[in-house]
């Protein structure tokens, strides 16, 4: 059995079918392609602006440093008090909220080692002494630290010179004249459970001394000014009043770079590693002589791009193209029926025209046989008046054609005496404020200077 024609589906609107869930899963897939870009460059943003945070931060400490070195420059000589007076400046600063503290190392020749323990001796500390132990060329004990209180009473005596990693930074910079930092170590203060350390150095020379080279600077050597870092205490500090992750699920991981390799690890947000994915960020920081890689993952990858915008494109773009084809279909059952109603509205329409046309006519050929003219006058505001309609009538009365008048009323008024133009404007403003049927009696000017007698009368109605 065949089945109606309403029921028939086309082949094209399968076509169209296909086509619609083809474009609600492009644009589905587009949809989450950029969800993923969006998470991407959020990432990195957070990723940069972090980097950016420690980069600063280390370059304000250097310039502390550089403060600290310019004291000894400054002065002929800088003791406990001096140096304690500078940090306690200097602490009044945030800056330094996270920062063990600040230090002064003496680079101590083996020839002159008894003379520096007599000195710090003679400065109250009578059982001050080097530690390790040992006779080495030369040592670099901790000579400042402040604050001078808790656990960094600890390091003073220190032999920082004694111990590879710190000398090899502070070799560095004695030899450069610049801010270094060392590998990771563990300072000696540390108490309980230890953190990942580092130590900013920048050398002090001796007043007056030449140190344009290398052999000069280590000649006109003096000590180091230097500043320890607990690491995750200095990152606390840097990212503590900042959502770095702004607002997403990130772990951080801080490690000292060794060519395209991670070094050491110096600092990590979260004690267990978050998954590989594509989702992550690296960045390297060079400062100081240390590259410090910085590695942002998500915690979640999976969720790292939010793919609603793509579900509800599939779910949209799915349900739109439903709807289409079932529109199609109605329009396709439904299209006779339009077409049939279509034709009988155009010809009720030509019919409605027709007497319409016919009633105008008779209106105009009953209005051409009453006596005077038959019209439409509206007075508009701001004073302007027309005759949107008029009758044949029109020409008898002021000489004037319909056509004239339909847009300006102007031939009219020119048409009537002089002497009574005045009253006639004056009763149509009257009637027009107070809504009362117009009558006025008053003379037209015809060609050949003929004088007609007009009265006129005309119901009033507003406009607005």
């Amino acid at each position: 059995m065949a089945r109606p024609p309403y029921l028939q589906i086309p082949p094209w609107l399968w076509l169209i079918a296909l086509v619609g869930v083809m474009l609600s899963l492009a644009t589905a897939q587009q949809a989450r392609r950029d969800a993923g870009d969006e998470a991407m460059q959020r990432l990195a943003f957070s990723a940069d602006q972090v980097t950016l945070r420690v980069e600063e931060r280390l370059a304000a400490y250097a310039l502390i440093l550089r403060g600290a070195s310019a004291l000894f420059d400054a002065s002929e000589t800088v003791d406990r008090g001096e140096w304690r007076t500078f940090v306690e400046g200097l602490q009044a600063s945030a800056l330094l909220d996270n920062v063990e503290g600040i230090g002064f190392a003496r680079h101590v020749t083996a020839e002159r080692l008894s003379d520096y323990l007599a000195t710090v001796r003679a400065e109250g500390f009578t059982d001050h002494a080097i530690a390790p132990s040992g006779e080495r060329e030369a040592y670099g004990p901790v000579h400042y630290i402040e604050p001078f209180s808790g656990r960094n009473r600890h390091a003073l005596g220190y032999d920082m010179f004694a111990e590879p990693v710190r000398r090899a930074a502070m070799e560095r910079a004695r030899d450069t004249g610049k801010a270094t930092l060392s590998e990771r170590v563990e300072l000696v203060t540390e108490q309980g459970e230890p953190q990942p350390a580092t130590l900013m150095y920048l050398p002090v020379y001796r007043r007056d001394i030449p140190q344009a080279s290398t052999a000069e600077r280590r000649d006109a050597l003096l000590g180091w000014v230097y500043m320890p870092y607990r690491m995750y205490d200095l990152m606390a500090g840097i990212l503590g009043d900042h959502d770095w992750s702004d607002g997403q699920p990130l772990t951080l991981s801080l490690h000292e770079s060794e060519g395209d390799a991670r070094g050491a690890l110096l600092y990590a947000s979260d004690s267990e590693p978050a998954p590989a994915s594509t989702f992550q960020q690296t960045r390297h920081i060079d400062i100081a002589g240390q590259t410090w890689r910085l590695l942002f993952r998500h915690r979640s990858p999976g969720a790292a791009a939010d793919l609603t915008a793509a579900g509800w494109r599939l779910a949209g773009g799915l349900l739109l193209t439903l709807l289409l084809c079932a529109l199609i279909a109605s329009l396709q059952g439904t299209r006779a029926r339009a077409l049939a109603m279509t034709q009988a509205l155009t010809r009720t329409i030509r019919q409605r025209e027709t007497q319409l046309e016919r009633a105008v006519s008779r209106l105009r050929t009953i209005a051409g046989r009453i006596p005077g003219v038959v019209y439409e006058f509206r007075l508009e505001p701001g004073g302007h008046s027309r005759f949107p309609y008029a009758s044949d009538g029109m020409r008898q009365i002021y000489g004037v054609a319909p056509e004239q008048v339909q847009d300006d009323a102007t031939p009219v008024f020119s048409a009537i005496h002089p002497d009574d133009r005045d009253a006639v404007v004056v009763s149509i403003a009257r009637s027009g404020e107070t809504l009362t049927p117009w009558r006025q009696e008053y003379r037209v000017r015809l060609p050949g200077d003929r004088l007609q007698w007009v009265f006129g009368d005309a119901p009033v109605s507003s406009c607005r």
